[in-house]
């Protein structure tokens, strides 16, 4: 047999301490690790998560089992049957440690029907980006090459990028 296991993946990665760019594309089931204490991967600074399709986004990741305590950056590729579980799907996607020191994250998002209409779920995506304490830059992505996008609205835009420049002077004095 050919297929890893959830568990003999998990062992693998964590067999690898000085990792700092980590993508995972794996669908993690029916794994059993000790509740106390959690792994980690200390070394890990930019984390792409790829979640392909609605099943596999409602389902336990990567996120459930190990923490990831240095992330400075978190890239989630989503694959959805549809736009309306974009927020089901969003708040399946939850650390297991406050993701505190993640400062750039980028959203991808697809879905194979466009039932939205053009409009984007914004309020989702606002409520996810707020775990995002440190966040200073947010990329929203939708390639309309693989299936229907956020930006169904526009034939031009494919990326938007925003950048809080006076993120520091928002936080300073707030308690």
């Amino acid at each position: 047999d050919d297929t890893w296991s959830p568990t003999a993946i998990i062992a693998f990665l964590l067999s690898c301490p000085s990792v700092t760019n980590l993508r995972i594309s794996a669908r993690l089931f029916s794994v059993h690790l000790p509740s106390k204490p959690r792994p980690k991967m200390e070394s890990v600074k930019h984390l792409s998560l790829d979640l392909p399709n609605t099943s596999i986004a409602m389902e336990r990741s990567i996120l459930h089992l190990v923490k990831f305590p240095s992330l400075t950056s978190f890239k989630l590729n989503l694959g959805l049957n549809d736009l309306e579980h974009l927020d089901d799907a969003l708040r399946c996607v939850s650390f297991l440690a406050e993701p505190t020191s993640v400062a750039d994250v980028t959203l991808v998002v697809g879905a194979e029907m466009d039932s939205y209409g053009g409009r984007v779920p914004l309020h989702a995506i606002e409520k996810w980006c707020s775990k995002f304490k440190a966040l200073k830059s947010f990329t929203l992505d939708s390639d309309r090459n693989r299936s229907h996008g956020l930006f169904a609205f526009s034939e031009s835009v494919d990326v938007l990028k925003v950048v809080d420049n006076d993120h520091k002077k928002r936080t300073e004095g707030m308690p």
